[in-house]
């Protein structure tokens, strides 16, 4: 568990192409059979540039593969004149996909070209997307989640898609298919390590038991989830739905889980049961009658009580929801939720970047966006040593909560320095990986592309920009 930074004297009080194609040519002057390595060079430099040819009006990407297309092509032919005959069976056109162009309006969508392009580091790569699948969940395509899910190579595949089962069952007619895709993430389990299963198994028991899927899975399921913190996670999420419909949270079987892990086992699961807390909470707000207002604090404070026993990091989970009950009519709550995040109003490493983000939305949507100001250049200050690696993630958010506290100029100045660093990263997957937080940062804030973004998204994806950055695909603000 990584140790957040607490940050106390930032916290702020309620009260206050065609390159490519000569570097080809470079690569084949000579002979092919005087280079024994030749062959596997080209295969890499066809199979990982993206970049296009203009040639007769077309414009196709081609790699290494099982070819012959690029042999019915005339203008292809006319591209790649001087390349070994016994090369060209083994070259196709790429994806269209590839050759697309960067839509300003469309950051999330770009985020994955971006997220997908990411080689030589699954991990990564399938961390991005997940994150992405994650967005467009949230933004209410669990269609574009699915797809997502699809280009995942690991275990997050699975996670992902339980998420969109999660998503879909909130209505009687997406029942169904999301019962299908539970399943479908359970037989995935076989090629997954064990610490990645167990994970995975533990949001499959959530999602299964709300879907009624089998007894026979849900019991098979359960045998293999040794981690005893998984099995906690299981516990105290499914005392938080089930609090849905008896009103009340049975705090007595929280204490109980916790005393089985030991004093100060970090739970991250945990969070999600506060999260479907806050949630029940907020639904119940329009009904004004004093039973159902006393619920709404009862949930209120089961799920203050389920974070402090996760012993994680969570004031940004507070801060997010204090802004949603702010925007909802209810200061109140939103207050109750702040002053418990202003106990530790910390983020582990660049997340801090983050965390103050929502902090200076939510006293933007206050009335006070310039208050946090002075704020906000300490978190600066604090941030400023971290290695290129983390600069665009960080400094992206910080240009964010710049714009919510309402400087322009100098949240500009912050996401120059996101796409400076992102661009200039000497290791290619980072330049994507780069480039893809700060896509995804436009997202989740509502925002489109802006024209430098853009243009660094279509020079490493090998394609041309199109709009003009007026408006962003992303509804409202996560």
């Amino acid at each position: 568990m990584t140790k957040a930074s607490p940050t106390r004297s930032c916290r702020p009080c309620w009260a206050v192409t065609k390159a490519g194609i000569r570097k080809l040519g470079r690569a084949v002057a000579r002979p092919i059979w005087k280079r024994p390595s030749a062959l596997a060079r080209m295969h890499l430099l066809l199979r990982h540039s993206f970049f296009s040819l203009v040639v007769y009006g077309l414009s196709p990407c081609f790699s290494f593969g099982q070819g012959g297309e690029v042999a019915d092509d005339p203008g292809v032919r006319k591209a790649l004149e001087g390349l070994p005959a016994e090369l060209l069976p083994y070259v196709k056109l790429g994806s269209h996909e590839l050759r697309s162009p960067v839509v300003m309006e469309e950051p999330l969508s770009t985020a994955i070209r971006l997220a997908a392009a990411v080689d030589g580091d699954d991990s990564l790569r399938d961390a991005l997307l997940h994150q992405c699948g994650s967005l467009a969940l949230a933004r209410g395509s669990a269609a574009t989640a699915e797809q997502v899910a699809g280009q995942i190579r690991g275990f997050r595949s699975a996670l992902l898609l339980v998420e969109v089962a999660e998503k879909l069952a909130a209505s009687v007619e997406g029942t169904a298919q999301a019962r299908a895709l539970v399943l479908k993430a359970g037989g995935m389990l076989p090629w997954m390590k064990p610490l990645q299963a167990q994970q995975v198994l533990a949001r499959l028991l959530v999602a299964g038991k709300r879907l009624s899927v089998p007894d026979a899975a849900l019991v098979g399921w359960w045998d293999r989830l040794a981690d005893k913190e998984a099995r906690a996670e299981v516990t105290v999420r499914l005392l938080a739905r089930q609090a849905e419909v008896n009103g009340s949270f049975e705090m007595h079987l929280l204490q109980r889980e916790v005393a089985k892990l030991g004093k100060g086992q970090p739970v991250p699961g945990f969070q999600d049961a506060a999260a479907d807390l806050l949630e029940q909470a907020e639904k119940l707000l329009p009904i004004k009658d004093e039973v159902h207002q006393r619920q709404v604090q009862n949930l209120l404070q089961a799920a203050i009580d389920v974070l402090k026993a996760s012993h994680t990091v969570h004031a940004e989970l507070l801060v997010r929801w204090s802004a949603r009950f702010f925007q909802a009519g209810r200061e109140d709550l939103a207050r109750q939720l702040f002053e418990q995040a202003e106990k530790n109003l910390g983020a582990p490493h660049e997340e801090l970047a983050r965390l103050y983000y929502y902090v200076a939305r939510l006293w933007n949507l206050r009335g006070r966006g310039e208050v946090i100001r002075p704020r906000l250049e300490l978190v600066e200050k604090e941030l400023s040593g971290l290695e290129q690696v983390y600069q665009p993630f960080a400094l992206a958010w910080l240009a964010s909560a710049w714009e919510e506290a309402g400087d322009a100029a100098h949240a500009q100045k912050l996401m120059e320095g996101a796409i400076n660093a992102a661009s200039t990263n000497e290791n290619p997957r980072m330049r994507f990986a780069g480039a893809a937080v700060i896509c995804l940062n436009r997202a989740a804030t509502g925002h489109p592309l802006s024209a430098d973004i853009a243009e660094l998204a279509a020079e490493l994806l090998g394609t041309q920009v199109r709009g003009n950055g007026s408006a962003a695909e992303t509804k409202g603000k996560n």
